[in-house]
């Protein structure tokens, strides 16, 4: 038991036997009973086969009845009959007639239209129109006030009518049957209900139908019930309806054919529902004797099973063999893998499932090896990368320092202007080293602005003047920090300095509803049309950054940062006119800052 738990093959034969074994030895012993039901089942089908031909025949009859009641549902002169209001009785007649003479020249195409028994439309209008050669088997006056009058009227669909009989309060005839239906007839935009259409048929196709199966019936029978659960039709029998009969009818089965057994007498009893119009077709026929000699099958069965057992079960131990064999190859690299052999691969030697998955193994190898590899390589990296900010951090820290010991140097001289660039550039230096990518609020943005514009202006003179347009409540707000700084810087390198004369640096900080606006504008020399398109792009813009502005941050590295932090929505907008000036305006999203959030 262990050797079948641990081999595939195994399994797979032993579940092969156990399959195939169990049903067959159930099947050999209960051949000798089975063999009646067999030979029950022929009957049953040739019963079904019966049946569905009946079952089809009618469904092509009533399909016939629909196209009839079609026709009169979309026929214009009819709608124009039941609508008009007739003031002259002899107009009424004369489209009546109209009426009559389609009627007729439709019996020329349709083979079915001869069965029509009668023909009633009731308008809306009180007119009816009469047709058909047992109309005056019919009293109309109370057809208004039947149940089935009212559903027609009130839906869509086709009404199936229940049997004419003598309960009918409109047939005059008792004896006088008609299978007939009825449904609403709408206006020429089928939108409002204009009158209900009754058609009726004679029972003659039914006779018709079964003509080839009178006299051949022996003891089986033919039951025709509607949708109402009522007798139509009925072929066979010695006479009227059986009180077994009628227990074969009032029971309905779900299975197409079954036995039951009605006053000590098996019967056969195959039904089907033509599930389109709900009627349903049945036969039946008693079961006395059934057929001798079954013991031969039985017989015959054992041996066919033994023959068969043996043959499959070879069979089956080659095709077992033959799909086992590449997951042992496959289970062997396995082994490989599992002890850090990673340049292993699988052969593939069948393009089925198993092949696949030897496919998708070596592909997973492959994988996990590249992946092995880069770990590798990035950590090789990290320790580089983490190694040289180490270094870098030693240089700024240093830079720092010295720039804070010529401060106090100039204070200790009395050199305030040195003492002011100084303590400027080393605000800068501080804000830009320490916490670069921590938000701060706009006040502090605006000093750090101011720290630099102090340097410049003391670089450019008179160069430019700057004012300043903030909203009081925008102070506080967050941002990232130099938003402002390289645009300032790149309108005074490349839009005043080139300016002859002097030029103006606007700054606006604007707080709306849900966003924060910065603009920088300038009036210098304005940026041409293909500058201005590659201007937000970081490959366009790595040429022109210069070792002198602070972390190197350029334009377009601001437009970067936004999106990377708020998203595509957000970012940079430049508008440019060479000679005019250029005006820049960053957008994000407006948040305030708690005091633990403030870096610089």
């Amino acid at each position: 038991m262990r050797w079948i738990r641990r081999s595939i093959q195994a399994k797979m034969f032993f579940s092969f036997l156990i399959v195939l074994i169990v049903p067959s030895v159930i099947i050999s012993v209960c051949a000798y009973y089975q063999s009646v039901h067999i030979l029950k089942d022929k009957l049953s089908r040739s019963f079904m086969d019966n049946i569905l031909y009946i079952s089809s025949d009618l469904e092509r009859n009533f399909s016939q009845m629909i196209e009839i009641s079609e026709f009169i549902y979309i026929n214009k002169d009819i709608k124009k009959v039941l609508t008009t209001s007739y003031v002259s009785e002899l107009d009424f007649f004369k489209d009546a007639r109209i009426v009559d003479r389609q009627l007729d020249e439709f019996n020329l195409y349709s083979s079915f239209f001869s069965y029509i028994s009668s023909i009633i439309l009731f308008g809306d209008n009180g007119k009816n129109l009469l047709y058909g050669k047992h109309v005056g088997a019919l009293d109309i006056s109370p057809m208004r006030d039947e149940a089935w009058f009212r559903q027609a009227a009130a839906n869509d669909h086709v009404q199936w009518l229940p049997l004419n009989t003598a309960k009918s309060s409109y047939l005059v005839n008792e004896d006088f049957k008609t299978v007939a239906l009825a449904r609403s007839i709408k206006s020429e935009n089928f939108k409002k209900n204009i009158g209900v259409a009754y058609i009726s048929f004679d029972y003659r196709f039914f006779d018709e139908m079964f003509e080839d199966q009178h006299g051949s019936m022996g003891n089986r029978e033919i039951f025709i019930i509607d949708n109402h659960g009522a007798l139509v039709y009925h072929v066979g029998g010695d006479g009227p309806l059986t009180e077994t009969d009628q227990t074969l009818l009032a029971r309905s089965d779900s299975e197409p054919y079954t036995m039951r057994t009605e006053e000590g007498r098996e019967y056969l009893v195959a039904s089907r529902v033509i599930p389109k119009y709900g009627w349903r077709v049945m036969e039946t026929s008693p079961v006395d004797e059934l057929v001798r000699d079954s013991k031969s099958i039985f017989t015959i069965t054992g041996i066919a099973f033994v023959l068969s057992f043996l043959f499959s079960a070879l069979l089956w131990f080659f095709i077992s063999s033959s799909i086992v064999k590449p997951i042992k190859k496959l289970t062997q690299v396995m082994k490989q893998v599992k002890g850090n052999n990673l340049l292993v691969k699988t052969e593939i030697t069948t393009p089925d499932e198993v092949g696949l998955l030897s496919a998708n193994f070596n592909y997973m190898i492959d994988r996990i090896y590249g992946l092995f590899q880069s770990v590798l390589r990035e950590q090789e990296q990290k320790q580089s990368a983490q190694l040289a900010a180490l270094q870098s951090q030693i240089n700024p820290h240093f830079l720092y320092n010295t720039l804070n010991t010529i401060r106090w140097m100039a204070i200790i001289q009395n050199a305030d202007n040195i003492k002011k660039m100084v303590e400027a550039l080393g605000n800068l230096f501080k804000n830009a080293v320490y916490h670069p990518n921590a938000l701060i609020s706009v006040k502090q943005e605006l000093s750090n602005l101011e720290d630099y514009l102090y340097i410049q202006k003391i670089r450019y003179k008179d160069k430019f003047e700057v004012v300043y347009d903030v909203d009081a409540s925008a102070l506080d707000c967050a941002t990232m920090k130099f938003i402002l700084q390289p645009l300032v810087e790149n309108a005074i390198f490349h839009g005043i300095e080139p300016k002859e004369g002097r030029g103006v640096l606007r700054i606006e900080v604007k707080a709306r509803k849900d966003q924060l606006i910065m603009v920088v504008e300038d009036d210098g020399i304005g940026i041409p049309k293909e500058t201005l398109e590659s201007l937000l792009l970081v490959k366009a813009q790595e040429t022109r950054r210069t070792s002198g502005r602070p972390n190197g941050i350029g334009v377009s590295n601001v437009n970067e940062r936004l999106i990377m932090m708020y998203g595509h929505l957000y970012g940079l907008h430049v508008v440019s006119e060479l000679g005019n000036g250029t005006r820049v305006e960053a957008r994000f999203p407006k948040m305030t800052l708690d005091d633990d959030e403030q870096g610089g």
